[in-house]
């Protein structure tokens, strides 16, 4: 299970990223790929972040297959088709093209990084690697377990003669740590690639996080949606909706109408409130009609999925972004400069990497066990008016 844990958690940080090292220029011209602005990018380095990105490729694909298992969905051709298109010989191309765009980011990320005095230190990459393993967690955890007071302990393990055993907590988790490390190279990674390649991966993530948060820092945009506020009554049918509507406008309370008639039971009891929300969180009828309302006025019966609704909305505005909407904003913005910045830098591809196809580590799709169906065997035939012969 905590092998899983960390597959999750290393899945979460590198998923599908193939960064790498690019080197300076000086490299024999036949065994260079690719040359963004005078630095080199070579076929052994090709070789290794290809093997990284089907690695990662492959992990995601054991990651989805733990989830369909355990709410028994089917794995089916079409589920294994989609990595074995990718992860095939017939793939290959798309994964040199996915590494090459890759390798060229990180130089043009590492430059405009040293441009804005940006760099990360050894210190940042080991810290980033301690939480991909839920180290710095364990550490904490065990920290809040210990004794109030330490000598005691020191003196019960003198008197076990457990000198050799050190008491220091930060020592004993170290050495777990490295053990935790060296147990999924041995495991998973299988020299697919080098502990120092993965390093340089997280040395390259968290370089690129400080670089697009210098950049929305210093942007001008404003990160903001429009958003509304609204309540709504849903019930089954439009018959339904209309004597809504009707008592609604005989000045009946909107409040006693939500609570005993509709089927929203998440707030049926609180006017039906739906509180403030940007586009793309309801459902798209729902949606268009809200976004169609000003505040204080009242929808005609609105048809969705879920059933028919009655809408009241209660505001309208500009509001600031949060949460993963405000992450999403953000990184197309980051996104959309680095696309503009990246114009400036020259990149020159070789075609070395044209003939080389990966196929390390191999991808093996899961096949499910075949259910054997009952055998039904043949009725007994018995003749009319006799009775059945027992079984022996």
């Amino acid at each position: 299970m905590k092998k899983n844990k960390i597959f999750q958690l290393i899945l979460s940080a590198v998923l599908v990223i193939a960064f790498t090292v690019p080197t300076l220029a000086g490299t024999a011209q036949s065994d260079v790929v690719q040359t963004v602005n005078g630095v080199d990018f070579t076929v052994d380095q090709f070789i290794e972040a290809a093997k990284y990105y089907r690695f990662n490729l492959i992990q995601q694909y054991n990651y989805y297959l733990t989830i369909y298992q355990m709410y028994g969905l089917a794995i089916d051709d079409e589920f294994n088709q989609q990595f074995a298109d990718i992860l095939g010989e017939s793939g290959s191309e798309k994964v040199r093209e996915i590494v090459l765009a890759n390798a060229a980011k990180q130089v043009v990320v590492a430059a405009e990084a040293e441009k804005a005095g940006i760099s990360v230190s050894d210190e940042e990459v080991e810290e980033r690697l301690k939480e991909l393993f839920g180290f710095e967690s364990a550490l904490e955890s065990d920290a809040a377990e210990l004794p109030a007071e330490e000598p005691a302990l020191e003196e019960s393990l003198d008197a076990l003669g457990a000198e050799s055993v050190s008491t220091e907590p930060e020592i004993n988790k170290e050495l777990e740590f490295r053990n935790k490390i060296d147990e999924y190279f041995d495991s998973y990674v299988n020299g697919a690639f080098t502990l120092e390649f993965f390093k340089d991966d997280i040395r390259a993530m968290i370089l690129e996080e400080k670089l697009q948060a210098y950049v929305i820092g210093e942007s001008d945009e404003v990160f903001e949606q429009e958003e509304v506020k609204a309540r709504h009554i849903l019930v089954e049918t439009e018959e339904e909706a209309l004597a809504i509507l009707e008592k609604l406008n005989a000045g009946e309370s909107w409040e006693t109408l939500a609570a005993e008639n509709s089927l929203d039971t998440s707030n049926k009891d609180n006017s039906g409130d739906l509180g403030w929300f940007g586009r793309g969180m309801m459902v798209a009828p729902f949606e268009e009609a809200a976004f169609a309302l000003e505040p204080g006025e009242i929808s005609d019966p609105v048809e969705s999925s879920f059933g028919f609704h009655i809408i009241a909305l209660d505001g309208k505005e500009l509001r600031a972004m949060e949460g993963s909407v405000l992450e999403a904003a953000q990184e197309a913005a980051y996104e959309k400069w680095y696309e503009e910045i990246a114009e400036s830098y020259e990149i020159t591809t070789t075609g070395a990497a044209d003939d080389i196809v990966v196929t390390e580590p191999v991808f093996e799709p899961y096949v499910p066990e075949p259910t054997e169906e009952p055998v039904e065997e043949p009725a007994e035939e018995t003749v009319e008016g006799a009775e059945p012969t027992a079984a022996p």
